[in-house]
């Protein structure tokens, strides 16, 4: 797997989890685009993109399921290829219950020195 739509779930209201769905998908490189889950209503996080090569997290990328996503364990760990800024789930309301490692890796964020250690 090398590619997948921008807005892959868009069209999936369903949608819940999306725990491990391209964990270790060592050759999927993309930006991760605010449109990508469209209307659903992700709750976890957990292992979502971990050892991947995505490039970009766009600034509103979960910015509909604030307080709502409770498990953000390694969504993003080991994603080398990580650049711009992480997304803050620690600005949140309510931050998510579960958060081991988040960014874990992904040092070629701008504000990696600035992520709250919890997250990493």
């Amino acid at each position: 797997l090398t590619s997948i739509p921008t807005d892959l779930l868009g069209n999936c209201p369903d949608v819940t989890s999306v725990e491990y769905m391209f964990d270790n998908c060592t050759s999927l490189a993309f930006a991760l685009s605010a449109d990508f889950f469209g209307g659903t209503a992700v709750t976890e996080l957990a292992y979502f993109l971990r050892n991947t090569d995505v490039t970009s997290i766009a600034s509103e990328t979960f910015d509909a399921f604030e307080d709502n996503i409770n498990n953000v364990t390694r969504p993003f760990s080991g994603c080398s290829s990580l650049t711009g800024n992480s997304y803050p789930f620690w600005d949140w309301t309510t931050e998510p219950g579960t958060k081991t490692d988040c960014y874990a890796g992904a040092t070629g964020l701008d504000d990696y020195a600035t992520i709250p250690a919890a997250y990493l």
